[in-house]
């Protein structure tokens, strides 16, 4: 019967269509509870945006710059020794740990005063290096993006937000430098461009953008925001006749056509059990008063089974048809 009079709720509710006049007045069969998509999803992209990027900070193993500052000094200063000893010598000579321009190069074997640029240079580094440093087309990109505040962790360092503006870039640091030099009283050019020449060589970028973390927190927010429950009362009018069906009327319409195909789905189910409990019911009784010998074959009895089961799967089939 569930078969025959039932019919599919998706062929009789395709009637109503979006922006189309309703066939006929409808009201909910039953209470249903729903969740808002369209709401539940605007708070999850809302969750994902508040996520500040994370960025790991890498330290940059400094330890190791005195060092190379005097063994650059000490170089030069060997080569000016040695260049009052032998003139043929030339600047192609000097082979200094780091590469500098040719012009910076010639200064600090004709004029720099090395132990004036030592000093120089350890005063950059004791008040013009800061712990955070962006590279350029990072930071730019960030601000255009409107990202006002990032997240920052390391393993030498505990988790913290800072404001994106107060990150310096690599181009910064480099200005400050100079700035610095500037108000160190150091007049003269080429002095300065030395100093900055070397200490600028042993700037970089501290600061990578960790994707995978900030995709997990994003991920993480999405997940925590719960979702926006609605309800349609049982008989709520949902769409009146002639009225365009909106929407909201439509996304009703849809889940209430949802539960009505879940419940044909059970309701067959339950049929073509209770259908197969009467057959078994039936052939039991009917052995059992008129064929009990059969009943206690073995053999027969398996083969009623079978004729049962094939009889079934048929049926489906053609149903299905």
């Amino acid at each position: 019967m569930v078969f025959v009079l039932d019919p599919d709720p998706k062929a009789v509710w395709q009637e109503f269509v979006l922006g189309e006049p309703a066939p006929r007045t409808l009201f909910s069969p039953f209470e249903l509870n729903y969740v808002n998509e369209e709401a539940t999803e605007a708070l999850r992209r809302e969750a994902v945006r508040k996520v500040l990027p994370v960025y790991t900070v890498q330290f940059q193993t400094l330890s190791s710059v005195p060092e190379k500052v005097d063994q650059i000094v000490g170089i030069v200063h060997d080569y000016r020794v040695r260049k009052t000893e032998d003139s043929t010598l030339t600047g192609a000579s000097l082979s200094l740990p780091i590469e500098i321009p040719s012009e910076v190069q010639t200064f600090l074997i004709e004029g720099a005063d090395l132990e004036e640029m030592r000093k120089q240079i350890a005063v950059l580094f004791e008040t013009g290096l800061p712990s955070l440093i962006f590279g350029d087309a990072l930071k730019n990109e960030l601000i255009q993006k409107g990202i006002q505040e990032i997240t920052v962790l390391g393993k030498e360092i505990p988790e913290k937000i800072h404001l994106t503006k107060e990150v310096p870039s690599l181009q910064e640091v480099k200005a400050k430098a100079a700035d610095i030099l500037k108000e160190l009283a150091t007049k003269n050019r080429m002095q300065r461009d030395a100093a900055l020449t070397i200490f600028n060589h042993f700037l970089a970028t501290n600061l990578q953008p960790d994707e995978s973390l900030t995709k997990a927190r994003q991920a993480k927010a999405s997940e925590q925001v719960e979702p926006i429950w609605l309800k349609i009362k049982k008989s709520e009018l949902i769409v009146q006749q002639g009225m365009l069906v909106e929407a909201t009327q439509k996304t009703k319409i849809d889940h209430i056509q949802q539960l009505l195909v879940k419940q044909r789905v059970l309701d067959k189910f339950f049929s073509i059990a209770i259908l197969i409990f009467l057959i078994y019911l039936l052939v039991f009784f009917y052995l059992a008063v008129f064929e009990r010998r059969l009943l206690l074959s073995f053999r027969m009895t398996l083969l009623i089974h079978s004729i049962l089961l094939l009889s079934v799967i048929l049926c489906k089939i053609v149903s299905v048809w």
